[in-house]
């Protein structure tokens, strides 16, 4: 999947919409049990964009994933991966929404960050280009993209 945005670009219809342009995926809703994100991702030059998210149904972003234009990638104030620029790399997030739940965030295999999930509630993952300030285009590649279910957690 090929993800390409511009800064001038439109944001999406309904208005009115306050988020910059995007081009995204967005994976099935759950709801309990533990959901593991995984993809490989390939940075284009020049992006500044969110690349990934776990996300509140009701009430937005929990966790954001962001690519600089220098090849750092971001959680937060954590950095997971260095030098992500033109080469392909594994993202996994895994979110548990149970009570006390942990999003954890990976980077080619190594555990990298420990966020707490907001709680039971409905919850999913998408991922592409989100633009942001000061990115005229923003473009990442994404194959191999998958959602595990541990055990018995349909929902």
């Amino acid at each position: 999947h090929d993800f390409w945005v511009f800064f001038t670009d439109k944001p999406h219809d309904p208005p009115p919409n306050k988020t910059t342009a995007r081009t995204e995926m967005r994976l099935e809703t759950f709801s309990k049990g533990e959901h593991m994100f995984d993809t490989d991702v390939n940075i284009q030059p020049g992006t500044f964009a969110c690349i990934g998210q776990v996300f509140d149904e009701a009430h937005g972003p929990v966790e954001m994933v962001i690519a600089h234009p220098d090849g750092t990638v971001v959680v937060g104030r954590t950095t997971i991966m260095t030098n992500a620029i033109g080469k392909w790399w594994n993202l996994k997030m895994t979110d548990d929404p149970s009570e006390g739940g942990k999003i954890r965030i990976y980077a080619n295999n190594v555990l990298k960050a420990t966020f707490t999930s907001r709680g039971p509630r409905a919850y999913y993952f998408k991922c592409g280009v989100y633009s942001r300030k000061n990115s005229n285009r923003s473009e990442a590649l994404f194959r191999n993209v998958k959602m595990w279910v541990k055990g018995d957690a349909a929902g």
